[in-house]
This record gives C-alpha cells, sequence and structure tokens, in this order.
C-alpha cells in the first residue's frame, strides 16, 4: 500500500498538484483526544515512540502540506479545509490505512464541505486518509 500510495503522490508532485501529508497525534497532556462516557471500554494501548512519523517513501517533500489531526476526522480542528479552499481546489484523492475511523470521519466531512472525492483502496479495501 505504501509503494501505491507514494507512487500516487509523486505523481500528484509531478502535475503541479499538492500533497496533503495528515499524521494524527494527540497533545503531550492527552486533553484533546476525545473521553466521552461509553458502555465500552476505550482503547488504551499505548501508541509506539513513532506513531505520528510520516514514513520515508511518501514524504514529506519539499512542497508537501503536513496536516496533524487530533480527532478522528483530518478536517476537525485543523487547517486542512483552509489549505485547500486558499487553492481553489474542490477535489481530492485520499489514500490511507484505516477505512472506519478516520478515513470515513475524513470523507464524510469533505462531503459535508463539499469536495468531490475520489478514494482509493488500502490494506483494508477502501482507505483514505
Amino acid at each position: 500500500m505504501i509503494k501505491n500510495a507514494a507512487a500516487l503522490a509523486d505523481a500528484f508532485r509531478a502535475n503541479g498538484m499538492p500533497v496533503f501529508l495528515v499524521r494524527v497525534t494527540p497533545s503531550p497532556d492527552g486533553k484533546d483526544a476525545l473521553h466521552p462516557i461509553t458502555d465500552a471500554a476505550p482503547w488504551t494501548q499505548t501508541p509506539a515512540p513513532d506513531w505520528a512519523e510520516i514514513v520515508p517513501e511518501m514524504g514529506p517533500k519539499l512542497d508537501d502540506f503536513v496536516i496533524t489531526k487530533h480527532q478522528w476526522g483530518a478536517f476537525y480542528g485543523t487547517e486542512l479545509d483552509l489549505e485547500f479552499r486558499r487553492r481553489g481546489s474542490r477535489r481530492w484523492c485520499s489514500v490511507g490505512i484505516a477505512t472506519n475511523i478516520g478515513v470515513e470521519s475524513t470523507a464524510r466531512f469533505a462531503y459535508e464541505y463539499g469536495y468531490h472525492q475520489i478514494l482509493c483502496g488500502g490494506r483494508d479495501g477502501g482507505d483514505v486518509g
């Protein structure tokens, strides 16, 4: 998946199109993480130290944008929508690794914001990021 996503990003770069790389990490104090009261116990696994690192095959390259999200979706509380609008872009192609949480949240926000989306399959069949 990384090889294909990197090739797609390189094709965008070669054609003068912006590349946005999204990573997720909470603030050091964890206060920007979700803490809702639910019937199910929250996921408590501690992420690896390199959790928020972008794999070298993806970049970032010189003109790429790195977006750090703190919630499930890449639009909520980030500059992603602003940067797209500044460039007059209404279309985007998304690739990622987790479909039913962050990817789906991001895709739903993008739809609500009026973006035209192309979702490229990943490891589990329909990932974006």
